[in-house]
């Protein structure tokens, strides 16, 4: 009994040794690696780095993350390689290694995606693997980690690489859904997936916040596609607004997180139909005793008029000059030494609410500090009496001018700031800054 209590010891011990000599390895490999990278010295293939991981890597105990740092190693030297075929010698080598560590760590979705990232590579060379329906094994992935974003989004790239983009979408739809922020890299892939209206609603969710940021993002990178799918946005920014309908009556979400997704969907509301239901809601949260739950309840009531914008800066002849340039997207300041800001109504439909919108708090503007003016021929303006209210605007801790004309029977409206002091409080895009409402 006893010899074999001291074999099992002296094999115990042999182990032990092994174990600590191939885990020293692998550190001093690692360290070696590290510096490398920061001195990018990988000209020299059989260097004593690489004769340093050979060495741990080939260890019968080398591990996982031996294996992984001799990927990374060998990707790190092919860059240096001129040479294609030993490029390709050195990649192969990587492949077989991801298809090591495939079987050493079954189910690591990130392996998986690594490992088939190399078969797409090297799919034209001789080092490749013969290998049937890779979307199953893609999908696959995804279950093992599937609320993974970096998972699901890597398994989208690997099914667009390969002229799978529709398969891709789904995928991409649920990182969204699963994050509120991505980088302006994986929006812009994403961007780039999509190239139609369905694909809008294959890969964009109808929820709140992901659905302000997309419908924004559209409209400034993708105008056309918006244009075409204003159908298909107006859907998605309905369901993410009676989502939130729920979300509100059951207390699932605090009032102050619905109020600001709903704000900001008054910002890019794709249209009418969404602003009215938005405004709606908002005066009902709010009570007619709140200033802007008072004036969203009367605007739910009026259609958005559309209206050519322009503006003057330094306009201090107002009653004799004319506006020239037309739907200016860029930033503008009202509150500003002379400064105007007006509209073509060019179908004369009847005005109710003129609203200037400042993107941040501005300082309060009295009524004695702006004029109305009105004109039929863009160059004589005669003066207008109008009712004005300063509005809080939850949303960004912006504000709103609400200014009601006495009448609205005329082609040409210029709200003048009189003083020529530089305030430069009340600024926001030109596309922004300027709403027109009526019946």
């Amino acid at each position: 009994m006893r010899p074999l209590l001291t074999i099992s010891f002296l094999i115990l011990a042999c182990y032990s040794a092994l174990s600590f000599l191939a885990e020293g390895r692998f550190r001093s490999a690692r360290a070696g690696f590290q510096s490398a990278v920061a001195s990018q010295d990988f000209s020299i293939f059989s260097n004593e780095l690489g004769e340093q991981i050979d060495r741990a890597e080939k260890s019968f105990l080398a591990g996982a993350e031996t294996k992984r740092l001799k990927a990374n190693y060998l990707v790190a030297l092919a860059r240096e390689l001129p040479d294609y075929r030993a490029r390709l010698e050195v990649y192969c080598r990587s492949f077989d290694i991801a298809d090591d560590l495939r079987r050493l760590e079954p189910f690591n979705a990130k392996v998986l995606l690594n490992w088939l990232h190399w078969q797409q590579m090297l799919s034209s060379t001789e080092c490749a693997r013969d290998l049937e329906q890779p979307e199953q094994l893609i999908k696959r992935a995804v279950e093992l980690d599937p609320v993974n974003t970096e998972v699901i989004y890597q398994a989208a790239l690997l099914l667009l690489w390969s002229d799978n983009r529709q398969l891709a979408l789904p995928y991409f739809k649920r990182v969204i859904e699963l994050s509120n922020r991505l980088s302006a890299g994986e929006e812009g892939e994403i961007l780039g997936a999509i190239l139609s209206a369905e694909d809008i609603k294959a890969a964009i969710p109808g929820q709140f916040p992901q659905v302000l940021r997309w419908s924004e993002l559209l409209k400034k990178e993708r105008p056309l596609i918006y244009r075409l799918a204003e159908d298909e946005i107006r859907s998605l920014q309905l369901e993410a607004f009676n989502k939130s309908v729920l979300d509100y009556s059951s207390g699932l979400y605090p009032a102050r997180v619905k109020l600001s997704h709903l704000m900001g969907l008054l910002q890019v509301a794709v249209d009418d139909t969404v602003r009215k239901s938005v405004d709606e809601l908002i005066s009902q949260m709010l009570g007619e005793r709140s200033a802007l739950g008072s004036y969203l309840k009367q605007r739910a009531e009026l259609s958005l008029i559309k209206v050519n914008s322009s503006r003057l800066e330094t306009d201090s002849l107002p009653f004799r000059s004319s506006f020239s340039l037309w739907n200016n997207p860029g930033s503008f300041i009202l509150d500003r030494a002379h400064n105007s800001l007006g509209f073509y109504n060019n179908l004369e439909k009847p005005i109710s609410f003129i609203e200037l919108g400042s993107e941040r708090a501005a300082n309060q503007i009295a009524i004695s500090d702006l004029q109305l003016l009105v004109s039929d021929d863009n160059q004589s303006w005669k003066e207008l009496p109008f009712k004005m209210r300063q509005i809080a605007n939850p949303n960004l801790a912006g504000s709103w001018l609400v200014l009601e004309p006495e009448s609205s029977a005329f082609k040409y409206f210029k709200v003048n700031y009189k003083s020529g002091e530089r305030v430069n409080s009340f600024r926001n895009r030109g596309d922004l800054m300027l709403r027109v409402y009526g019946p």
